[in-house]
C-alpha cells in the first residue's frame, strides 16, 4: 500500500530522535490527521515543542533552499521554531529559482499574498563568507528533513 510505505518513511526520522511521545509544533491540521497514531502531542504553542511539523511553498533547486510563509510559519520567525524542522513537501512543490517559487505563490494566492515569505537553507561552504540575501537574512541553522513525496 502506497500510504503504508510513506507512513514508514517518515517514522525513520521519529524513531531516529526518539519524538514519540513528545510535544510537537504543529499549525496544520492536514498533518496532525496524517501522523494520529504516531504517539504524537500536536501543540500550537512554540515552548517545550521537540520539533516542528510543516509544509512549505517551495522546494528551490539552484540553491537548496525551503521557502515558506506566513501560511506555515504564520508570524513567527525562524529562530523561534525548534532546532528540528520535518518539512513535507512534494515533487511539483521543487522549482528552479526564488523568483519562480515567489511567482507561484502570487498566483495562487491572487491578490492575498501570504506575509512572512523566507527561505531556510543551511549549508554554506567552509571557510567562505556567503553574503546573506533579504530573503534569508538571519536565519539561523536548524536540523532539517525534507520528507519528498510523490504528487498523486
Amino acid at each position: 500500500n502506497h500510504d503504508t510505505i510513506h507512513l514508514f518513511q517518515r517514522s525513520h526520522v521519529l524513531v531516529e530522535h526518539d519524538f514519540f511521545e513528545t510535544n510537537v509544533l504543529c499549525h496544520d491540521s492536514n498533518l496532525r490527521n496524517r501522523f494520529n497514531g504516531f504517539n504524537l502531542k500536536f501543540s500550537d504553542v512554540h515552548d517545550d515543542c521537540s520539533f516542528f511539523l510543516t509544509t512549505c511553498e517551495y522546494i528551490i533547486a539552484d540553491n537548496g533552499a525551503i521557502l515558506f510563509s506566513s501560511n506555515q510559519l504564520k508570524e513567527k520567525k525562524p529562530a523561534d521554531f525548534p532546532d528540528t524542522m520535518i518539512v513535507l513537501a512534494t515533487a511539483s512543490q521543487i522549482v528552479e529559482s526564488i523568483g519562480e517559487g515567489l511567482r507561484g505563490i502570487k498566483h495562487r494566492s491572487g491578490s492575498n499574498i501570504p506575509t512572512n515569505i523566507t527561505t531556510l537553507k543551511n549549508f554554506e561552504e567552509p571557510n567562505k563568507q556567503e553574503k546573506k540575501d533579504l530573503m534569508n537574512y538571519g536565519v539561523p541553522n536548524k536540523r532539517v528533513y525534507l520528507i519528498l513525496l510523490e504528487d498523486l
